[in-house]
């Protein structure tokens, strides 16, 4: 600082204290994870010792060594196993001769450019079953979004006593611990806390067992329907790791003893993810959160004690596992509901799937064609308003080279003859809305022809590949990296409900769309929006959805009635980085989203949100209060963290 004489001074000697009056304190360092090259860094002899102790050579379930480490050269040597889990963003490039996309989703390009956890990979075509070809090192640290970072030690564990040894090896050597069951996870908290750590997969845990007998649950009611113990690893459908026990998914597997079971909308979606997190599928309309399923865990704590939890055993860690995410303990069992089918316990054709679409090409001269696409996104926001229990569906908005498409779908619960009307408001709400110069079809039909739905004994599906045979149906294949580029919100069911909030929700929506936010000409708009009607049904009561049993789960999460996401960002006139699109969602879409909402799903948020921001979407004050306070009794030394998860806030620094 000058200080008026030509001399450069700092701060003079004066009568004024040195001191800081009212300034926060700067937070604490986070916690450091031992590298490699430190003195705390495990040496060849501690490896093969805990390698020994562990019995890290001999075979897991997935035809790998059950200890697989980066200092081990067998496990950089390229294998073929059986396994459909090679993942990569569909892009085009010279290397491509096509691409497979399906609107969303998009199954693996092998043209995309080189990734570091893939890279030399490939899909087997000679093999007779599809395998794929890579090395230990990268099956194991290989995951559908792979953002960040490798594990430098990979424990497939059996056991909770292998968890436990694995858990007190990391702590010894100070090593980060990840850990990954089914490696659904889209914001790559698979990767744990950085670089190097020590990660647990609990993939091998493959129990299903199906209990028909009453057990207790939520405030001591007694449910009678049934339940299932489930192992960590069980993914809703077809697991990547194609030869293992009951690879064929929690759907199915339920279906066999004619029972329903709440879940993701992805085959690859893990049961204790998702539950952990709230969880939202095909059936939470009736039923309930993923969180409601839940009557029993088994866990392993970060010092490796075995510990379960319930409404009454341990209640405090059960609270926090049911809505709080990870970072409290490492699953490896659960015990969850199963619902007897609305069909008079039979799910023999008692689901029907119906679909209705306008297609058209665009006319941005045509405000009478914008009115029109309008009011038909805001009937089906206002149709999931009042058909919120026996329904779910989606709704998607795309455009591309002068083309758009609106496609509504709903899947319904139950036969026409138990209720007529709740059967036909799908096609009684959509049948006869137009757009100006669009293609209408209903049921994959001319809409005005009315063609039925199609009825099908599987709740669980998207694909019908062949119209007369409505069991052959499956899940749509998914590569999460692609969600990357969205900003995802839950939206108050109240709004949609409200027809003034309704359409300014609508009105928002349209204004960032491409083809009307013109305006903004060196700008990114964005390509299109799809809505999850996937939420539960409310309970005029109380105002929160159906099936409620307390937990870690936001008012906002509990009182939603949508979640919306934007399909990608894009511009005819500008050429975007990922990192330009991704600050353009982060800073300009995100807060015109958030004004409709006050709330966002831990499992599907938006990567960026901000510290202190992530805090008060996935729970608010007064229940990350509670979170965190249970985290430093059961992992004092945040031995067990992930992004955006409790413990990994911005000065929060373990226990003394």
């Amino acid at each position: 600082m000058d200080g008026g004489d030509g001399s450069d001074v700092c701060f003079k000697h004066g009568n004024l204290t040195s001191e800081c009056n009212q300034c926060r304190k700067l937070p604490g360092l986070p916690k450091k994870y031992c590298q490699p090259g430190e003195a705390c860094w495990p040496t060849q002899q501690q490896i093969a010792n805990f390698s020994e102790a562990f019995h890290g050579d001999s075979m897991s379930c997935l035809g790998l060594k059950r200890l697989v480490h980066v200092h081990d050269p067998s496990a950089h040597k390229q294998i073929c196993l059986s396994y459909t889990g090679l993942q990569r963003e569909t892009c085009k490039s010279k290397h491509s001769k096509h691409s497979n996309s399906i609107g969303n989703y998009g199954r693996p390009d092998p043209g995309c450019n080189a990734n570091p956890f893939i890279t030399n990979a490939f899909y087997n075509k000679s093999s007779r079953v599809k395998t794929s070809c890579m090395t230990p090192y990268q099956f194991l640290n290989n995951r559908n979004y792979k953002l960040e970072w490798k594990a430098a030690f990979i424990v497939t564990a059996n056991t909770s006593e292998d968890v436990s040894k694995a858990l007190i090896f990391a702590r010894t050597h100070k090593l980060g611990v990840s850990i990954m069951a089914t490696g659904h996870e889209l914001n790559d908290r698979n990767a744990g806390p950085g670089p190097n750590s020590l990660q647990i997969r609990t993939t091998c845990f493959r129990e299903f067992t199906f209990m028909n007998s009453p057990i207790k649950g939520y405030k001591g009611e007694e449910w009678t329907d049934g339940y299932a113990v489930v192992g960590a690893g069980l993914t809703f459908g077809n697991n990547f790791w194609l030869d293992i026990e009951n690879a064929e998914g929690l759907y199915p597997l339920a279906a066999k003893h004619d029972r329903e079971i709440c879940g993701g909308s992805c085959h690859s979606v893990g049961i204790v993810g998702w539950s952990l997190a709230g969880g939202k599928g095909f059936v939470t309309p009736m039923y309930g959160l993923g969180v409601d399923q839940l009557l029993h865990v088994d866990v392993v704590s970060s010092n490796g004690t075995a510990l379960s939890a319930n409404f009454t055993h341990n209640p405090d860690l059960f609270y926090a596992m049911r809505g709080g995410g990870g970072g409290f303990g490492v699953v490896t069992s659960l015990k969850i509901k199963l619902h007897k089918p609305i069909c008079n316990g039979s799910m023999d054709q008692c689901y029907s799937y119906w679909n209705t679409s306008w297609t058209g090409v665009w006319n941005k001269k045509s405000m009478e064609q914008q009115s029109e696409l309008k009011k038909v996104i805001s009937a089906a926001y206002e149709w999931r308003s009042k058909n919120d229990r026996f329904w779910n569906g989606f709704v998607e908005v795309h455009y591309s080279s002068g083309n758009y498409s609106i496609a509504v779908g709903g899947f319904h619960f139950g036969k026409k003859e138990g209720n007529v009307t709740q059967f036909n408001s799908f096609q009684d709400a959509f049948q006869n809305l137009t757009i100006s110069g669009s293609t209408h079809t209903m049921n994959n039909k001319p809409a005005e022809e009315g063609a039925p739905p199609t009825i099908t004994n599987k709740y669980w599906c998207l694909i019908f590949p062949d119209p007369k045979n409505t069991s052959n149906c499956d899940l749509h294949p998914t590569d999460v990296q692609r969600w990357r580029q969205s900003i995802r919100f839950l939206v108050n069911f109240s709004t949609i409900a409200k027809k003034e909030r309704r359409n300014a929700l609508v009105d928002a929506l349209m204004k960032y769309w491409q083809p009307m936010c013109d305006e903004y000409t060196n700008l990114p708009c964005v390509s299109g929006y799809s809505t999850e009607l996937f939420f539960p049904a409310i309970d005029e009561a109380t105002g929160k959805g159906v099936y409620a049993t307390g937990g870690a789960i936001s008012e906002g999460f509990r009182e939603v009635g949508i979640q919306i996401y934007n399909t990608g960002v894009n511009s005819n006139n500008i050429s975007m980085t990922f990192e330009e699109q991704e600050n353009w969602m982060h800073f300009t879409l995100a807060p015109a989203m958030y004004k409709f909402s006050n709330a966002s799903y831990f499992n599907e948020a938006e990567y960026t949100l901000n510290d202190g921001q992530w805090e008060e979407r996935f729970w608010g004050k007064e229940i990350h209060c509670k979170l965190s306070q249970i985290k430093r009794k059961y992992d004092p030394d945040f031995t067990l963290a992930c992004r955006h998860c409790i413990g990994s806030e911005v000065g929060s620094e373990p226990n003394e």
